[in-house]
């Protein structure tokens, strides 16, 4: 949370949370506000109490914390879009904005607070019946979420320093040339006095004077 964001001249606010998903086919937007409101550009719709994220863990420094977005009261007809919908992968981005009691947004340092940076690592859907008369269907998808740190930490870092890895990344760059005449070679760093023939296992021999 942000160190300039300061409440202590309220004496009563209003909060609510933000989410923003960016999927391979379009960005959706939705909060728990009550009317629809604009954050850096961005119009997000209001689905109240449909949407529920689970609680986030504050820390002072970056941790690998996950967290869970349910949205609920789905209707069946929309469950074929949501399935069609490249879910998993999506980044994510959750915010907390905090309003006065008339519900408008507080022009203060810091506010909406980014909570939340990560990706959709799996979700799930659940279907249950709202009336047993009209046999009316509706459905909820819980989105798991693992934070961008998370995600770096599983990443294979580094690179072989080699021509071919160098000519892969650099067209033409010919610094990694020499790496596998030179692999096997023995070098005499900080000797006291000149050294030469210096016979590696590999059979390779370099000549060099003492620094």
């Amino acid at each position: 949370m942000s160190t300039n964001l300061d409440l202590t001249s309220y004496s009563s606010i209003r909060q609510a949370t933000f989410v923003k998903m960016v999927t391979s086919i379009g960005t959706i937007l939705m909060s728990s506000h009550d009317a629809t409101i604009t954050i850096d550009g961005d119009v997000y719709a209001p689905v109240g109490s449909l949407l529920n994220v689970s609680s986030l863990v504050n820390e002072i420094k970056a941790s690998q914390s996950e967290v869970s977005i349910t949205l609920s009261g789905i209707g069946n007809n929309y469950i074929s879009m949501v399935l069609d919908t490249p879910i998993k992968g999506s980044t994510v981005e959750i915010r907390r904005a905090f309003f006065d009691t008339a519900g408008t947004l507080l022009s203060i340092a810091g506010n909406p607070v980014l909570e939340f940076s990560g990706v959709v690592n799996n979700f799930t859907l659940e279907e249950g019946w709202t009336d047993d008369t009209t046999q009316t269907v509706t459905s909820s998808i819980s989105m798991s979420c693992s934070s961008i740190l998370s995600i770096l930490s599983k990443k294979i870092t580094g690179r072989r320093t080699n021509h071919a890895d160098q000519d892969y990344w650099f067209t033409g760059d010919l610094s990694m040339d020499r790496v596998s005449i030179i692999s096997d070679a023995i070098f005499d760093f900080g000797g006291t006095a000149p050294s030469s023939n210096i016979n590696a296992p590999s059979g390779k021999t370099m000549v060099g004077t003492a620094g």
